[in-house]
């Protein structure tokens, strides 16, 4: 079951929720833990995690990341996940459910998709059993100098 945390939730376990984030955050970009945090806060961006009982305590599968974002020039508002990092094996179900608790999310905040980053080929894999694409890719060039051909 994926569950959103409430802003108390993730002030309480900060400790090992944002090593969890910056492990998984996309590689265009590092978090700073007090902007994440105070985003987190805000409702700016969700932290969730998925998780399910079994004999008799709560196992945690995994911990994520999201924010809605509104495209600029279309008004286009999608759900971004912006970080997902597994503590262990998720079981496809829980993949599932965790999906469907997003969608009816992003649904409620008026949103037209759910888009992430990953380079996980079994997410990718997924995505695109249930539905989704997995075609596009994400371009990063540095802006370090280079000299010939090589970066400095």
């Amino acid at each position: 079951m994926l569950v959103q945390l409430t802003p108390d939730q993730v002030t309480e376990k900060w400790d090992w929720i944002f090593p969890a984030i910056e492990a998984a955050f996309p590689s265009i970009s590092r978090p700073d833990e007090e902007e994440v945090l105070k985003s987190i806060l805000r409702g700016d961006m969700q932290c969730w995690v998925s998780t399910r009982r079994r004999e008799g305590e709560n196992v945690i599968y995994a911990i994520l990341t999201t924010t809605v974002v509104e495209e600029t020039n279309s008004r286009t508002r999608n759900l971004w996940i912006y970080s997902i990092y597994g503590l262990r094996r998720i079981p496809e179900d829980e993949w599932v459910n965790g999906l469907e608790a997003l969608k009816k999310f992003a649904k409620k905040n008026g949103c037209f998709k759910i888009l992430a980053y990953t380079d996980v080929d079994e997410v990718m894999n997924l995505v695109e059993k249930l539905g989704g694409s997995a075609r596009r890719r994400l371009l990063e060039l540095p802006l370090e100098e280079i000299k010939n051909g090589r970066l400095i």
